[in-house]
């Protein structure tokens, strides 16, 4: 009756043992007339099909998540040293090359790369700060593995430093309301602005909200509330809770995505050069400190009714866009024009936004001043010349004229100050005060560190990173960045008193103090 049909389905697999070709070496056994069996494979297709196989395995070079027409050399990254090169760089390969080279090695999360001059240049990549980068005719840097951190600022009546120029120039001049600093799909922080006994005449920020994946779907608010002032007019909520509700203390969500301080805070501690930045400021400052994860931490630096900010994260790899910009490494489209066109420089309705629900803010909020719009020209002049001489340590020069036109609209030196700390943060790396986080970033060996303290200590620490072959920092031909000078302010500014010593905590206590030497 001749051999039985095929199984379903079989037809591309199997094959009549009679039809099987006897060659190759490949042991059969005598046919079996009927019996159905999947094809052996002769000695050159099985080579090349192990050769394919060794080729779908291999590194392949990836292709590039953002793009910067800058070096990034020196405060821009650290240097990873390429296999092959010769101290640290390779010469003479493509840029696909040089991807293939970063993907084989460990720890290399970008390049930068230049061909337009004779021969190449290829350098590895680690720990890339995109706003610390330089702009570049001949170089260019691409972020091949691990997101970028960034830094968005946020100060005075306000000044938003974007992710993309962290030194300037900045958004500025808002109409009371809330507005997107951040927006994304896995993110969404959102600013309130309004008036304040500091600028009576200019909003500036007076809360904060944050929502998405990366909260595990919670929401946390702070906000000035009233009628106290400093510490005592700032409330924080978590999903409409309210948490850190005495002064000092620290605060941990159910299922550990965000830790929380309320604090008096001395500023030198979240950041690694303080005695550079901040040596003139003996002393505490009231602040919350909020880490998401280990890719997002807000520092809130309070004022009596005011707040300055800084948002220290991770690239959010679908994008984001807002006021803190689209972190794309061009400053360009960060402007208000630019985000005008993607329909996110108008303030949001308070009932949709994070805001909605949460306590109503003061009417003295919504209300200007009477009077004339601040400026640098109609400042009295002898409090103009104190804040040039305070001012001098913010800087950048776009930080020091921002920090001068602040004091003169809010009619004080104090706020010179605050804003020079926050200037002198932009410049460094924030990072979370020790107890935040609640790892111990000295203690043990950090191969047996869980991985979120690995990655925690890592980020901000310098801790417990993969271990990478690194090189000296490479020689950049853009001139060096001054340090920055310390002169000694002539008027002492007007702060709250300090707290008590005691570690417990303690509701209703007052505010503590910067002083100056």
């Amino acid at each position: 009756q001749g051999p039985p049909s095929p199984p379903p389905n079989c037809a591309r697999v199997c094959t009549p043992r009679a039809a099987v070709p006897r060659s190759g070496g490949l042991g059969h056994r005598a046919e079996m007339p009927g019996v159905w069996s999947r094809p052996r494979l002769g000695g050159t297709l099985l080579a090349a099909l192990n050769a394919g196989l060794a080729a779908s395995t291999a590194v392949m070079a990836p292709q590039p998540m953002m793009t910067c027409h800058a070096n990034c050399f020196g405060e821009g990254a650290d240097d990873v040293a390429l296999a092959g090169s010769d101290e640290g760089i390779l010469r003479g390969i493509s840029l696909e090359s040089c991807r293939q080279a970063c993907a084989e090695t460990t720890g290399c999360e970008g390049i930068t790369f230049q061909d337009k001059q004779q021969p190449s240049s290829c350098h590895g990549k680690q720990g890339i700060k995109t706003g610390s980068c330089q702009p570049d005719p001949v170089f260019f840097t691409e972020v091949l593995g691990v997101p970028p951190r960034g830094t968005c600022a946020i100060l005075g009546d306000p000044h938003i430093l974007p992710f993309d120029a962290p030194l300037g120039p900045a958004d500025e001049s808002f109409n009371p309301g809330v507005y997107h600093l951040v927006k994304s799909g896995d993110i969404e922080i959102q600013g309130r602005f309004g008036y304040s006994s500091n600028y009576p005449d200019a909003a500036s920020l007076v809360g904060i909200a944050v929502q998405g994946n990366l909260l595990s779907g919670h929401r946390l608010v702070v906000e000035y509330t009233g009628p106290g002032m400093w510490q005592d007019g700032f409330q924080a909520f978590f999903d409409g809770l309210p948490i850190l509700q005495v002064y000092p203390s620290t605060w941990m969500s159910p299922d550990g995505v965000l830790s929380a301080n309320k604090v008096a805070m001395d500023p030198n501690q979240i950041h690694r050069d303080a005695s550079k930045a901040l040596g003139h400021v003996n002393g505490m400052l009231p602040a919350f400190e909020f880490l998401v994860g280990t890719d997002i931490y807000i520092y809130f630096l309070l004022g009596s009714d005011n707040a300055n900010a800084i948002i220290h994260m991770k690239r959010v790899v679908s994008g984001q866009d807002g006021y803190c910009g689209n972190f794309d490494c061009n400053p360009d489209d960060d402007s208000f024009a630019g985000l005008q066109s993607r329909g996110l420089a108008a303030p949001l309705d308070e009932w949709t936004s994070l805001f909605a629900g949460a306590l109503l803010p003061p009417p003295s909020e919504e209300a200007p001043a009477a009077g004339p719009a601040p400026s640098v020209q109609n400042c009295d002049p002898a409090l103009k010349a104190q804040a040039e001489e305070q001012c001098k340590g913010a800087g950048a020069e776009v930080m020091v004229k921002m920090c001068v036109y602040d004091a003169c609209a809010a009619g004080s030196i104090k706020v010179a100050l605050e804003d020079e700390i926050v200037a002198q943060l932009v410049e460094t790396d924030p990072k979370p005060s020790a107890d935040l986080s609640g790892f111990d970033c000295e203690a043990g060996e950090p191969t047996m560190w869980p991985d979120n303290q690995q990655k925690f200590c890592c980020a901000y620490y310098d801790k417990g990173c993969p271990e990478v072959a690194t090189i000296a920092p490479t020689t950049t031909t853009a001139a060096p960045t001054p340090a920055p000078t310390t002169v000694a302010p002539t008027m002492q500014p007007s702060l709250p008193p300090p707290p008590p010593t005691n570690e417990a905590p303690m509701a209703g206590t007052a505010a503590p103090v910067a002083t100056t030497t």
